[in-house]
C-alpha cells in the first residue's frame, strides 16, 4: 500500500494530510480500450445530509477502479477542517475522512473534479459534488448568473466568493476563495448552500486548476457591484471583463522631447493620475546645485503606453533623474512604489516636425463617420476644426480635440447626405508637435485631401425603432447595434441614446443586427472596461439577444427585443454545490 502526502489549501498553519492507498492496482491488459468515463455510483453520507458524526467518513463508490495519484489533484473539501483531510483509494473505493475532526455544525463541501481518472487514464468528467452537515441544516444562501464576454468560446472560467471580514486586501484575490465554482458551457454560474455573510465576487479562467488568481495578466470578470450580503437567494448577476495587472506598472522609459517637456513609455497601461504626478513626481537635475523642476501636467497619450509631462521651466543640464511614485498592486492605496531613471537634456534643438503616417477612413463610409489622422509623435491642432463638403454645396464642419494627442481624431457636426463624394482639405501647417514645429509638407504640396464617398440610399434602412423588456435604468443608458453580416462596421451611428427603455435610429446601414444596452457613466459612447487592481467598476453591458432586420428603404417600427433571457438559468438555493475552497 502507498502513501501520500500533500500541504494544506489553508491559509493558515494546518497542514492537509493526503493519504492515498491502493493494492497492487494496474492497468488491466487485453480486451478492447476502455474509453468509459468512471461514474459515482453511492456516496455516504447521501448529498444533502445533515447531522453528520464530527468523525464520519465520505465514502463514494465509482463504476471503474480509481487511479490513485490522480486523487492528489482531483478531490477539494471546503471549508478545510483543522488537520487536513486524508484521502484513501482503494478499488472502486474513495473515502476521505478529517485529519482530526469534522467542525461541528458546518456545511462542507466535497467535490471530486474532472482530473480524477480511472486505470485507463479516463477521466470522471463532469466534476461530483457533495453537500452535507454537520450541524441540523445546510447553509441556504445562494448566488448565481453568467459572465457576458463574447470572446470566451470555449474557455469556462471559475466563479469564486471571497468572504469579507473588516477590511479585505488586494492580496486576497491571490488567495483560495471561500467558495468556487467552474461555469458551465454557457458561462453560466450558480453557486448553492453558502453561508450568510458578505462576499466579494470575482470569476477568472484557471489555467492551471488550482483554484486561484494567478500573478501576472489573467482573463478575469466581475459584475458591475462586486461586494454584497448573501442571505438567501442573490441573482442572476452579469459579470464583465476587466482588467487585471499584478504587476506594479513601471516607467519603462523617459527622454528629452523639447525644452519644456519630456515624453515617457510605461511597462503597460499608465495608471498615475494628473493629480498623484503633479504631487509626488519631480524632475531634480544630476547637478545638486540646480534647482528641481515642477511637472505643470501629465498627458497620458490615446491609444498608446506613452506620456508628456510638461515642465515649469526649460531643461539645460547634462543629466536628469526623473523620480516617480506609483501605487504598488495588492497593499493598501497608501503604499506607492518610488523609482528613479536617469536621462540627458537634448543636446541640439528639435527642429523635425511631426509626420502624417496615414488618414481613415476612405472608400465608402456611414452618414456620420469620425475620420482619423495618425502622426509620428504627439501634434497639437491649431484650427478648430475642418470643413467637409461636396460638390453640390453640402458643407457640414469636422471638429477636433485640440489636446497633444498621437492620433487627431475629427467629428463631423451632422450627417452627410447619402451617396454623395466628399472631401475634406486639411492644411500640413495646422499642425504643430512640442517643440512648435510645423508637419512638413510633401513637395509642393501644402495639404492631404481626404475623400469620401457615403452610402448610397438603397443601402439604407431609412429608421429603426422599437423598445426592450427587463432593461436596467439609468440616466447613462445607451442602446448600440452589433451589425451581424459580412463587412458591415459600426460607427458613432450606432449609439443613440436610449429613452426611456426605446431606440430610435435615423438612416442607417441595412442589414440584419442585434442590439445591446450599456450605462455610459464616463461619456465615451462605448462599454468601458473595469479593473480589479486598483479597483474600478466595469460599465453594465447587455447584449440582447433576439436579431432584428434593419430592412434597406423601410422605416421598420414597433421592434420588441428582450432583455430577460440573458442569464435565463435560475439561481436556486436547491441548485448543485460547488468548490468552496477556504476555511472561515
Amino acid at each position: 500500500m502507498r502513501f501520500f502526502s500533500k500541504t494544506a489549501f489553508a491559509s493558515g498553519a494546518a497542514a492537509l494530510v493526503l493519504l492515498v492507498g491502493c493494492a497492487h492496482q494496474v492497468t488491466p491488459t487485453g480486451g478492447p480500450i476502455d474509453k468509459q468515463r468512471p461514474r459515482v455510483l453511492t456516496s455516504v453520507p447521501a448529498p444533502g445530509s445533515v447531522s453528520q458524526p464530527l468523525h464520519g467518513r465520505l465514502t463514494f463508490r465509482f463504476s471503474e477502479w480509481v487511479e490513485p495519484k490522480s486523487a492528489e489533484k482531483s478531490v477539494s473539501v471546503f471549508p478545510l477542517p483543522a488537520g487536513g483531510i486524508k484521502i484513501r483509494v482503494n478499488g472502486r473505493s474513495l473515502e476521505i475522512a478529517p485529519a482530526r475532526a469534522w467542525d461541528s455544525a458546518t456545511t462542507y463541501h466535497a467535490e471530486l473534479n474532472a482530473a480524477l481518472l480511472d486505470l485507463n487514464g479516463n477521466s470522471i468528467g463532469t466534476p461530483y459534488n457533495l453537500v452535507f452537515s454537520t450541524g441540523p441544516v445546510l447553509d441556504s444562501g445562494a448566488v448565481g448568473g453568467c459572465i457576458i464576454d463574447a470572446a470566451l468560446k470555449q474557455l469556462q472560467p471559475k466563479v469564486a466568493l471571497f468572504a469579507v471580514k473588516g477590511e479585505l486586501p488586494d492580496s486576497a484575490y491571490l488567495d483560495l476563495p471561500t467558495y468556487v465554482t467552474q461555469t458551465d458551457s454557457s458561462a453560466r454560474f450558480s453557486i448553492s448552500n453558502v453561508r450568510r455573510g458578505v462576499y466579494d465576487l470575482i470569476a477568472f479562467v484557471d489555467r492551471n486548476n488550482d483554484s486561484r488568481l494567478q500573478p501576472g495578466e489573467g482573463q478575469v470578470f466581475a459584475p458591475v457591484n462586486k461586494r454584497f450580503f448573501i442571505d438567501t437567494v442573490r441573482g442572476p448577476l452579469l459579470l464583465f471583463p476587466i482588467d487585471c495587472d499584478t504587476v506594479a506598472a513601471r516607467v519603462k522609459s523617459v527622454a528629452a522631447y523639447a525644452p519644456g517637456a519630456i515624453i515617457g513609455t510605461w511597462t503597460q497601461t499608465g495608471i498615475a493620475s494628473p493629480t498623484m504626478v503633479q504631487q509626488h513626481w519631480v524632475v531634480l537635475p544630476v547637478d545638486s546645485g540646480k534647482s528641481p523642476l515642477r511637472i505643470v501636467s501629465y498627458t497620458a497619450l490615446a491609444g498608446s503606453n506613452r506620456f508628456v509631462l510638461n515642465l515649469l521651466g526649460e531643461i539645460s543640464s547634462a543629466g536628469y533623474r526623473l523620480v516617480y511614485e506609483v501605487r504598488r498592486p495588492f497593499v493598501r492605496s497608501s503604499a506607492v512604489l518610488r523609482d528613479t531613471l536617469r536621462f540627458n537634456a537634448m543636446s541640439r534643438a528639435d527642429t523635425v516636425g511631426p509626420r502624417l503616417l496615414w488618414a481613415r477612413p476612405s472608400g465608402e463610409v456611414d452618414l456620420q463617420p469620425t475620420l482619423s489622422l495618425l502622426f509620428s509623435e504627439p501634434v497639437r491642432v491649431r484650427a478648430p476644426g475642418f470643413v467637409v463638403s461636396d460638390s453640390l454645396g453640402d458643407t457640414v464642419t469636422a471638429r477636433v480635440d485640440t489636446a497633444f494627442c498621437d492620433t487627431v481624431y475629427l467629428t463631423i457636426g451632422r450627417r452627410l447626405r447619402t451617396g454623395r463624394e466628399y472631401r475634406v482639405q486639411i492644411p500640413f501647417d495646422a499642425f504643430e508637435d512640442m517643440s512648435g514645429n510645423k508637419a512638413p509638407t510633401r513637395g509642393d504640396t501644402a495639404s492631404v485631401t481626404l475623400r469620401l464617398r457615403t452610402v448610397p440610399a438603397d443601402k439604407l434602412c431609412m429608421s429603426l425603432a422599437g423598445k426592450g423588456d427587463c432593461l436596467p435604468a439609468g440616466k447613462n443608458l445607451r442602446w448600440m447595434i452589433n451589425p451581424l453580416g459580412p463587412g458591415q462596421e459600426t460607427g458613432d451611428w450606432a449609439v443613440v441614446a436610449d429613452s426611456a427603455g426605446t431606440f430610435f435610429y435615423d438612416s442607417i446601414p441595412a442589414g440584419r443586427v442585434t442590439l445591446a444596452v450599456f450605462d455610459d457613466r464616463d461619456g465615451d459612447r462605448r462599454p468601458t472596461t473595469g479593473r480589479l487592481f486598483p479597483w474600478q467598476a466595469p460599465e453594465l453591458y447587455v447584449p440582447l439577444p433576439d436579431t432584428v432586420e434593419a430592412r434597406a428603404r423601410w422605416d421598420v417600427s414597433g421592434v420588441a427585443v428582450s432583455g430577460c433571457r440573458v442569464c435565463a438559468k435560475p439561481v436556486s438555493p436547491a441548485a448543485a454545490p460547488v468548490i468552496s475552497p477556504k476555511p472561515e
